[in-house]
């Protein structure tokens, strides 16, 4: 299993940044933001912002085990393509995806297409206190679940959804 922590602080980011779990491989991975330097401690003010500067999206995970992802700003995704403007969390049979406690701030994704600001297809979802700001296309958030999605206490504001809803469940 890995856990990566990051530290508070904006990187600019110019490409997505990736996570493909070799085939056969059924570890976890969670990616923990606001940190303090050193990542010793959790931080109480300041984020840790993946900012995508609308030339990709910041961050895709493909994973077998668990997958969470918390505590992060993701800003100006724009992969120029369907589905997941910000942020793809993707895995197959005995997988779950955590996604909590993050912003999706101004992400973008073209307006015939769901999720443009995160998409997530898994067997399990837990989709928690999340908060989506200004992010344009299809819905701002779409999800593939193959058993079971629980989702609970978002809020969406200022979004610029073209053929959907905020969220998009199949």
């Amino acid at each position: 299993d890995d856990v990566i922590k990051v530290e508070a602080g904006t990187y600019l980011l110019n490409a997505e940044l990736d996570y493909f779990a070799a085939a056969g491989e059924t570890f976890d991975i969670a990616i923990y933001g606001g940190y303090s330097p050193g990542c010793a401690n959790l931080v109480t003010s300041g984020s840790s912002v993946l900012d995508a500067q609308n030339g990709s999206r910041a961050m895709y995970i493909l994973g077998r085990g668990r997958m969470t992802v918390y505590g992060l700003v993701f800003q100006h995704g724009n992969p120029g393509q369907a589905g997941g403007g910000a942020l793809v969390v993707s895995g197959g049979t005995n997988t779950v995806a955590a996604v909590a406690n993050n912003s999706f701030v101004d992400n973008a994704c073209p307006s015939n297409s769901r999720g443009s600001a995160i998409q997530i297809g898994a067997e399990t979802i837990l989709l928690n206190n999340n908060l989506f700001i200004a992010n344009s296309g299809g819905s701002a958030i779409s999800l593939y679940p193959s058993f079971v999605a629980d989702v609970n206490n978002h809020t969406v504001v200022g979004k610029q959804l073209a053929n959907h809803g905020s969220i998009a469940a199949f």
